[in-house]
């Protein structure tokens, strides 16, 4: 982030980050609110190392990274948070991902994370359940952080809200009209096959319009993993064990949501990478930023893949779209 973003971002915030002076202390200044919560997120540098650094009590500390999270969330989803609501503003989506990687229809790449927690005086391992769906731009569309009872990699679809808001129609995707296939979202093999949530055909034995089918889903919903390899590479308190309660981690996962958002609509130079994502210098082409030596494929420092259970067969319907979907992208390559 540079100074010029930082001072916008106050401009933004600091007002609601302000507090009284009292006959007993001066309050501290919005600027350093400010100021320690990036560098919390940002480095994921310890609440204890922050506290000695700002001359402040741990428990002030906390209290301001908490508020500060909040109050970003607050003032900046309406604007850089916003799930699509209309038939317009899901085909602007899809026209990116057709434009960019030749996939038709696709209005979100999907990723899913589970965020291990070892909260500070107690011995539950618990975790937060992060589902997500990204443009082709790599902004965020739709993000849940949702907190678990217990640490888990396996976690029933159906159940998660993301599912439930698509199995149940809530977010409002263009309806189709008769012989067209519908508006979908691509994920890898651990989502369940859906009419509009696409996934790779199975298996070796395939023709070869089943591996064109794949290779370019592979391409679209490479957007989800390169904008959670940039979210995580820029904000780095989840590359730590965070000792904080699941309910504070969601306020983190979504202030650090709104500020990717927003950096990557003002384009910022500091903030997104110059080359593709995942080659930057210090880093391997394609490779997920602290990782840890024989740590988990797919992990993202403490963020871990997160497998969904399979109700029954795949979705007839959706393998229906999916054979349909299958020869556009077949017709789409002879045209290029």
């Amino acid at each position: 982030m540079t100074s010029e973003d930082f001072d916008f971002l106050l401009e933004r915030v600091g007002p609601r980050l302000a507090r009284q002076d009292t006959q007993f202390r001066k309050a501290i200044p919005s600027r350093d609110r400010l100021s320690l919560t990036l560098r919390f997120l940002a480095t994921g540098e310890s609440l204890q190392s922050l506290s000695s650094q700002y001359g402040m009590g741990s428990s002030t500390t906390s209290k301001i990274v908490k508020e500060t999270c909040t109050t970003i969330h607050q003032l900046l989803k309406e604007e850089f948070l916003q799930t699509p609501d209309s038939d317009a503003a899901w085909r602007r989506v899809a026209d990116g991902f057709l434009l960019k990687y030749q996939f038709p229809h696709c209005v979100g790449a999907l990723g899913a994370k589970r965020i291990s927690l070892h909260p500070q005086g107690s011995n539950n391992k618990r975790c937060v359940l992060l589902t997500a769906a990204v443009d082709a731009q790599y902004r965020f569309l739709f993000v849940s952080a949702a907190p678990q009872t217990e640490d888990s990699d396996v976690f029933p679809f159906e159940d998660s809200v993301f599912g439930r808001a698509l199995d149940q129609g809530l977010l409002r995707l263009p309806s189709a009209p008769d012989g067209a296939f519908p508006h979908v979202f691509v994920g890898d093999d651990a989502f369940p096959l859906r009419a509009n949530l696409m996934v790779p055909f199975p298996g070796e034995d395939m023709d070869g319009r089943q591996r064109l089918f794949n290779r370019q889903l592979s391409r679209a919903r490479q957007a989800a993993e390169d904008a959670f390899w940039i979210w995580t590479s820029r904000w780095r308190v989840f590359h730590t064990s965070i000792p904080l309660q699941p309910e504070k981690v969601e306020r983190v996962v979504l202030a650090t949501v709104c500020l990717h958002n927003w950096l990557c609509a003002r384009r910022s130079e500091a903030y997104l990478p110059a080359g593709p994502p995942g080659e930057e210098p210090g880093g391997e082409p394609g490779g997920e930023p602290g990782g840890e030596p024989g740590g988990e494929p797919g992990g993202l420092g403490v963020m871990k893949p997160v497998r969904w259970e399979q109700s029954g067969s795949c979705s007839r319907e959706g393998e229906q779209v999916r054979n349909a979907m299958k020869d556009a992208c077949q017709d789409l390559s002879s045209l290029t």
